[in-house]
């Protein structure tokens, strides 16, 4: 339940490590940077619930259970981590000699034993991105997906929201699909407690790209009335409430782990209540206002 204007009993730690995007996609580097999220995860403070940022270890957790009993480790008791990461699976899964294999940009969902409790595959995906448009007549021109993952990534089945313990529920945006409206109003077992978005926006460098993508996020807060939790790579993270007011952050190119509460969910917005209905019942509106008032310029010219 809330307390005041945060959730009781929740104490969030953001992980923004700051890994330069020519370094983590290096082989040599992957168990480096998988013992730096953990020894952050670990750093002193009461925390509840941990969040790393999209495609935050650069290989396929859910298929090493070495690294998954790690991450376990990590965490205290009864703790829990959200973390971006890549996915694999078999196109037909469980049929043996099978070689076709599929890749999400997903959301894992990992307790303090270990266990993948929960999963949420990406599914408006990065045209040119993540996938190639056309692609068996773009490949033949010789173009290939931003993202390098033997093909290009799959799109998950929709929106979903994830039972977080002790947090309620989350809807999760993964990077470019907070950057629309309305992504939310699409109802899953109704409305969210809390908005998460994670990203990689080491893509773009110290350019206006992070700045202008975590104010897009921002606006997704504003929008429903719903606290907003980002965790980037390189930044630029952040705790929002449902005003999008910024509660806490970490800045573009620093490194370090975010503290702090939950804020409380607002009551429903409007625009969360009516979505772009609203809007285009006022251009309608509008319009009839505007035909209307040429009409009777017209007949008030004189004949």
């Amino acid at each position: 339940g809330a307390s005041g204007d945060t959730v009781a009993g929740v104490t969030l730690r953001i992980v923004q490590p700051s890994i330069p995007q020519r370094e983590k996609w290096k082989p040599e580097n992957r168990r480096v940077i998988l013992q730096d999220y953990l020894q952050m995860t670990q750093e002193p403070g009461a925390v509840s619930h941990v969040i790393w940022p999209e495609s935050a270890i650069p290989f396929f957790i859910d298929r090493d259970p070495a690294v998954l009993e790690a991450i376990g480790q990590s965490l205290m008791p009864g703790k829990v981590l959200l973390t971006g990461a890549a996915r694999m699976q078999a196109a037909q899964d469980g049929v043996e000699g099978s070689d076709e294999r599929a890749f999400f940009n997903a959301v894992h969902m990992i307790n303090s034993t270990g266990a993948l409790q929960a999963t949420y595959d990406k599914y408006h995906l990065v045209p040119f991105g993540e996938y190639l448009p056309l692609a068996s007549l773009l490949r033949r021109l010789g173009l290939t997906p931003l993202v390098q993952s033997a093909g290009g990534y799959s799109a998950g089945p929709g929106p979903r929201l994830l039972d977080v313990p002790g947090a309620g529920r989350v809807r999760p945006l993964v990077c470019y699909e907070v950057i629309f409206p309305g992504q939310i109003s699409q109802k899953v077992n109704g409305r969210p407690d809390w908005i998460l978005n994670v990203t990689n926006d080491a893509w773009y460098g110290d350019t206006t790209g992070p700045r202008q993508h975590f104010t897009q996020a921002r606006f997704r807060a504003i929008e429903e009335g719903l606290p907003l939790v980002r965790s980037a790579n390189t930044g630029i993270s952040g705790i929002l409430d449902g005003y999008g007011r910024i509660m806490g952050r970490l800045e573009l190119g620093e490194r370090g782990v975010l503290d702090g509460p939950l804020p409380a969910a607002l009551a429903p917005t409007l625009y969360a209540r009516t979505g772009d209905a609203g809007f285009w019942a006022l251009m309608v509106c509008f319009s009839a206002w505007v035909g209307s008032r040429r009409v009777r310029q017209r007949r008030s010219l004189p004949r």
